[in-house]
């Protein structure tokens, strides 16, 4: 990143850490990581950005991560998960940590999935605001070896492959109910190089999320996740689903403070594509 927009990202940044009563870092450290990433994971995952902003700019945006901080402090918008994963990557750089972007496999394909590897004090963290890991998450070290972390909603565990060293799985557990770990991703922990992870970015374009609407974000005891009119509340207790009445952008408004009207535009947007039948602002 050129040094003005390191300088722009670190204003940006200075600003999101005061909005949550905190301060960046003098040096790295867990305590540092944490209070940025902290900070950070208030940006919700949200593709209202997305479809604006490759409407805007011919069928491609690839938000830089000033924008994207700056997104949420003027109008509470977020990312999806590359544009969430190059913002932290960026942010925690800029702040002195030793990052790098790394790619996973979901069960619906490989390389759509990406998150932040952070080497420090002799550990390796996974950091993804991407799927909502509610804090820096160490690595267990051994092959088969896993770490878990307790979050409100999910046990998050992370284990090594047991025939590859260098990829680890991500798996949730429920806290309610018995039920048995659910496999989620598996990361590559090697270091993505830019031409590879633009490439993988610019892809996600073409993807069928382009045409729906999909936002996610923690709320306090839980998650909110809406998909086009459903809304599904996860908490310690379980799951609510049901349908948002009336204004879609008024209902997203009241669960994610996004203006209503960048809400009604994206999905505006999201209807004319869908009826040329081709990818948003392609």
């Amino acid at each position: 990143m050129q040094q003005s927009g390191t300088d722009n990202l670190l204003r940006a940044t200075d600003r999101l850490l005061a909005r949550f009563g905190s301060h960046r870092p003098a040096t790295p450290t867990r305590a540092g990581l944490g209070e940025l990433y902290h900070a950070f994971s208030h940006l919700p995952y949200e593709n209202v950005s997305k479809v604006l902003g490759a409407a805007r700019h011919g069928g491609v945006w690839l938000q830089s991560p000033s924008e994207l901080i700056e997104g949420f402090l003027a109008s509470r918008l977020g990312g999806t998960c590359f544009s969430l994963t190059q913002g932290l990557y960026d942010l925690l750089v800029a702040c002195g940590f030793e990052a790098r972007r790394v790619l996973g496999d979901m069960q619906h394909g490989n390389n759509i999935h990406c998150a932040v590897l952070v080497a420090l004090e002799g550990a390796l963290f996974l950091c993804d605001p991407g799927y909502l890991l509610p804090e820096p998450l160490e690595l267990p070290t051994a092959v088969g070896a896993e770490t878990l972390l307790r979050g409100e909603v999910y046990t998050y565990i992370v284990r090594r492959d047991q025939q590859a060293a260098d990829v680890i799985h991500l798996f949730t557990r429920p806290q309610s109910g018995s039920a048995p770990p659910h496999w989620r991703y598996r990361i590559r922990a090697a270091a993505v190089e830019d031409s590879t992870f633009e490439f993988h970015w610019r892809r996600t374009f073409e993807d069928s999320m382009m045409h729906q609407l999909v936002l996610t974000r923690a709320a306090e005891g839980g998650q909110l996740y809406v998909h086009n009119r459903k809304l599904r509340v996860t908490q310690p207790g379980g799951r609510q689903n049901s349908n948002l009445s009336g204004s879609v952008g008024a209902a997203v408004e009241e669960l994610f403070g996004i203006d209503r009207e960048l809400v009604e535009a994206a999905l505006r947007q999201i209807e004319r594509a869908k009826a040329a039948g081709k990818a948003v602002g392609g």
